[in-house]
């Protein structure tokens, strides 16, 4: 699911939210084991967030500091962005946006999230491949 964010995350504000979505997400649709992906935001590696992640058993997939990123959500959020304006909209207003960008999510389909998804491990076969440099993704 999205979730709107209406404030400055804090460590505070994103464990609140890995509770509020992550988790009954993870309950509903995920197997026992899987690998979270993060960057290296300071809310997402403080001392109390990486401790919930700890506590909750969630594996972290290691970030290096000053990495590519290679997150498929990054090309999630590109996707979501071109279908919001493609229309040429301009916006009247943060709820009609909100409207908008919910009715576009809703639309993604299983397969554009199952094809970032599985492109995972080639991201990081070529990110090693790289020696760390920029790669395609």
């Amino acid at each position: 699911p999205i979730a709107k964010v209406t404030t400055r995350m804090s460590s505070d504000n994103y464990i609140q939210l890995m509770d509020d979505v992550l988790i009954p997400f993870t309950d509903d649709f995920m197997d026992d084991y899987f690998i979270f992906v993060q960057d290296n935001a300071s809310i997402h590696k403080s001392k109390k967030t990486m401790e919930w992640f700890s506590n909750k058993n969630i594996v972290v997939l290691h970030w290096p500091s000053r990495s590519p990123d290679m997150n498929p959500i990054e090309n999630l959020w590109g996707i979501l962005v071109r279908r919001v304006y493609s229309r040429g909209c301009k916006f009247s207003s943060i709820q009609a946006l909100e409207i908008e960008v919910r009715n576009c999510w809703r639309n993604l389909s299983t397969q554009i999230l199952e094809t970032l998804v599985n492109s995972m491990q080639n991201r990081l076969i070529e990110l090693i491949r790289k020696n760390g440099h920029e790669t395609k993704y």
